[in-house]
């Protein structure tokens, strides 16, 4: 689950760093968005290349629930966000389904202030109100497949798979079926996580450890939801999707696993290495390899056959 920062409640929903690459794609073509304030009077954007605006708005509704911000649904709108250059490189520009609050300006500026941006203008198209939240099913292309469909579904030959491993070394762009299971498999790991820190797997003192790396996966998937398209590891999104297979299995997820210690450390490893590699969220990389033995170090030092004393030793872990 994640969990609340200490910052402003708008970096819950997403932060300047994340709004920044997002408004910079918007130079060439408006990105969707969702935006509105909080109770506190703070103002949330949340923008998107490939969500469409009213999903959007629901994801905003949701990722507020997750994080405990009490939004104030009479301010939420949702359409496009664009800065155009010619007009003014320091001007962002709304464009929502329907007339905004007259503070909503004022709040979401002091958020974009910190990307940085100096100017905002919100306008109304209501034609947003009458798209759907999705395309027709008759008219959407089906989605590139991807590398791990093709294997677990044995269609791959024993080319494709060297090509594949081939393109991973150097890092590939994933298609959009590689970056849908991934997000997925990010979130799991975080409720898999989240399940580990409630069934005695993890003593008290090293549960908010465990925790931040949940978060940090929970704040990972958030981001693939927005992104179009990534260059990454496609062995590790095969290790993080490994790990969260085995772990799969109520037989491993047990206290003292030997197992499961191995599994979560693939999975911290490969979502580590995925964060490394990507500017907008190399900041959980440290947070995640640093977790790589922790249910290692766990298993180990309680273990009569490796642990030269009696009886836990959970004070001996980093925090």
């Amino acid at each position: 689950m994640a969990t609340k920062k200490s910052g402003p409640a708008s970096d819950d929903i997403m932060s300047p760093a994340e709004l920044k690459p997002l408004l910079t794609m918007s130079k060439r073509e408006p990105v969707n968005a969702a935006i509105g304030m909080t109770k506190d009077h703070e103002g949330v954007i949340l923008l998107s290349r490939r969500i469409k605006p009213k999903r959007l708005l629901a994801q905003l509704k949701a990722d507020a629930r997750k994080a405990k911000i009490d939004l104030d649904v009479t301010s939420l709108r949702f359409g496009k966000a664009e800065v155009d250059t010619d007009i003014d490189p320091g001007l962002v520009q709304f464009t929502v389904n329907k007339e905004a609050p007259g503070a909503l300006r004022m709040k979401l500026l002091e958020l974009l202030k910190r990307v940085p941006y100096a100017k905002v203008d919100i306008g109304i198209d209501q034609k947003f109100e009458d798209e759907p939240e999705e395309e027709e099913e008759e008219h959407a292309a089906p989605p590139p497949p991807g590398l791990m469909q093709r294997m677990e579904a044995g269609a791959a030959s024993l080319a494709d798979k060297v090509v594949d491993l081939a393109r991973s070394v150097a890092g590939s762009e994933a298609s959009d079926a590689d970056l849908k299971k991934l997000k997925d498999d990010l979130e799991k790991g975080e409720r898999t996580i989240e399940i580990a820190t409630k069934t005695g797997m993890v003593p008290a003192q090293q549960v908010e450890k465990l925790k931040k790396a949940g978060d940090a996966l929970g704040k990972m998937a958030s981001w693939l939801g927005t992104a179009e398209t990534i260059r990454a590891d496609l062995r590790a999104i095969l290790e993080i999707h490994d790990a969260l297979k085995e772990l799969d299995d109520p037989n491993v997820m047990q206290p003292g696993s030997r197992e499961a210690a191995k599994a979560f450390g693939r999975l911290f490893e490969g979502a580590g290495t995925i964060a490394e590699q990507l500017p907008e969220i190399d900041t959980y990389a440290p947070i995640l390899k640093g977790c790589v033995n922790f249910f290692s170090d766990i298993q180990r030092l309680n273990d009569p056959e490796t642990s030269p004393n009696e009886g836990p030793q959970f004070q001996q872990l980093e925090p």
